[in-house]
């Protein structure tokens, strides 16, 4: 590492990597591709990409899914839900966290998450992602 950097976790990205060094991004969907009613996004990481988000209302898309690794949600602050659905957008299985609370979603599995109000969480995920716009 060439020297230590301090950001905004808010506003950035963090592309963990093993055996190469690890950097900070800005989000940025200008590379998404859309195909019918499904975006993909490729962030073109080489290792895990992770954030910090603040969100108090539920998406406005119908789920998401990632191609190239489980994800991981940590509920920081507040609770939130995670609704695991079928191919199809149905309801699979629901999972509520409360603060300090975690869950994996497999690779390849659609969800979304929903909010009662405010929440501070993690998560930690790779690379490709398509998104089912509602």
């Amino acid at each position: 590492m060439t020297g230590s950097k301090v950001v905004n976790f808010l506003q950035s990205r963090v592309d963990l990597t093993r055996g190469q060094e690890s950097s900070f991004l800005t989000p940025d969907f200008s590379s998404a591709t859309r195909r019918g009613d499904i975006l993909t996004w490729d962030p073109a990481i080489a290792g895990v990409l992770g954030g910090l988000v603040v969100q108090a209302f539920s998406g406005d898309h119908a789920g998401e899914r990632h191609l190239e690794g489980d994800e991981l949600i940590v509920a920081i602050s507040g609770q939130l839900t995670v609704v695991l659905l079928d191919d199809h957008g149905g309801v699979q299985e629901t999972i509520a966290l409360q603060e300090n609370e975690a869950t994996l979603i497999p690779c390849g599995v659609w969800h979304r998450l929903a909010f009662d109000g405010e929440c501070r969480y993690l998560f930690f995920g790779g690379g490709r992602t398509e998104i089912r716009r509602g």
